[in-house]
């Protein structure tokens, strides 16, 4: 089952079950302000095998193209938020835009994102809305990175199959979310996410991707211990739909769990909680008039992260089992690693390491069905430089290296590994208020 993406209404929730919020419904109040903070990155990158070919096909690669390439990133980010004491409203586009030379066009991509967040609190509970938006190459969309947008996000759910072309995906995420207080120690909670991706490949005789729609719910209560421990229980459930009238795979995989969480504040700094429940998946795959997969499932899903935010230093790791869907048309259980760590060395340097090892196993497969099996074994880890040279701007150098192993049906796997370098120069500027 699919977490809903409810890092900010979750936080919300432990604030106001300690201490509650000004009114929910009240009126606007003074001191609100617009807020524009722009910024843009440019830089060059090389990689020396960045369509993930295989040793075999890189041999069989023409004679006209190059298994290693260099291109200049450029990447425009605007953060546009309106706060009030009680809410705020906060939008972010942004474009990305890759050109490769030595004639490598197939892996030129021009990516926009557009990310929409509203929250509003009040002493009886709080209200959230999430929407993003993405446009992107599926070359920067199937593989994940290590390093997070937002440390304090939750990690997000990924499950991209490992092949791409010159194609693109288009996704639409919509995640609603309510808490209420309904005692001193106690805030109940409803969150769902919405989910819809599409595929347009340039190949109209070949489809590796399917489109899919996934919708998920979730029930919560939080009980307030003391100051430093909670406990939360949770229901939730979920849907996942192939949409794809060009694909002969129709695959229909329904899902109900039970979770129990505890989270602990060990200081002002560190901050932990362990996840444990259980998920049933009543799944039905078929091509065509054909029904390959007909059966339930039952597997443990949970987490434990810990996470240490101090002021030259922010650190996340954690490890975790869910359910996710995956281009290909059918659902995985994933379980994950990841560790991240930001440091301030000096007032001007500034470190950062992440890895994230994922292992994946299709949902409802068993040594009977292995026509959709695609066990897949995924590992990425960077490490990364920045030197300020002004309040506003400065320059930063990343190394990172991917390993995609992805078995294929029938005997045998996959095996892509690609190792990146990229160095620019970032500008964040400083706020615009009014």
């Amino acid at each position: 089952m699919i977490r809903p993406r409810h890092g900010l209404p979750s936080r919300c929730a432990a604030r106001l079950a300690a201490a509650g919020l000004p009114a929910l419904l009240a009126a606007a109040p003074a001191h609100a302000y617009w807020e524009l903070i722009p910024q843009a990155e440019v830089g060059i990158t090389y990689e020396d095998n960045p369509r993930y070919l295989t040793d075999e096909a890189a041999e069989l690669l023409d004679s006209s193209a190059s298994d290693d390439a260099t291109g200049v990133i450029t990447d425009l980010v605007a953060e546009l938020r309106y706060n009030t004491p009680a809410s705020e409203v906060l939008l972010k586009p942004r474009l990305r835009d890759t050109n490769y030379l030595k004639g490598n066009d197939d892996l030129n991509n021009d990516d926009l994102y557009v990310d929409l967040l509203g929250s509003r609190g009040g002493q009886l509970g709080s209200v959230a809305l999430r929407a993003q938006y993405q446009d992107t190459g599926l070359r920067t969309s199937e593989f994940e990175s290590a390093v997070p947008d937002n440390p304090d996000d939750p990690p997000p759910v990924v499950g991209g199959s490992g092949r791409f072309s010159d194609d693109t995906q288009e996704t639409w995420n919509v995640q609603p979310s309510l808490n209420y207080q309904l005692s001193t120690r106690n805030v109940a909670s409803v969150s769902a996410l919405f989910t819809r991706s599409t595929y347009n490949e340039d190949d109209d005789d070949i489809n590796r991707y399917v489109d899919y729609k996934y919708s998920s719910v979730e029930v919560s209560v939080r009980h307030v211990l003391n100051e430093k421990n909670y406990f939360v229980a949770a229901l939730n459930g979920g849907g996942f739909t192939t949409d794809d009238p060009d694909s002969i795979l129709r695959n229909s995989t329904d899902s109900f769990g039970i979770t129990a969480a505890y989270e602990r504040v060990f200081s002002d700094t560190l901050s932990g909680s362990l996840t444990v429940g259980v998920n049933r998946s009543a799944i039905d795959v078929s091509f065509g008039d054909i029904t390959v997969v007909d059966n339930e499932e039952r597997n443990f899903v949970g987490s434990l992260e810990l996470r240490r935010r101090a002021e030259l230093t922010t650190m996340n790791f954690s490890i975790a089992s869910q359910i996710a869907p995956r281009s290909d048309g059918t659902e995985v259980v994933q379980e994950q690693a990841r560790f991240f760590i930001d440091r301030r060395v000096t007032s001007r340097l500034g470190v950062n390491l992440s890895a994230l090892y994922s292992q994946e196993s299709a949902v409802g497969q068993n040594s009977a069905n292995t026509a959709l099996r695609q066990d897949r074994d995924y590992f990425t880890g960077t490490g990364g430089l920045s030197w300020r040279l002004t309040e506003t701007l400065s320059i930063f150098g990343t190394s990172s290296y991917t390993s995609d192993t992805t078995d294929v049906p029938g005997g045998g796997n996959v095996h892509q590994t690609n190792n990146r370098v990229f160095v620019g120069v970032r500008y964040r500027g400083t706020a615009l208020r009014r």
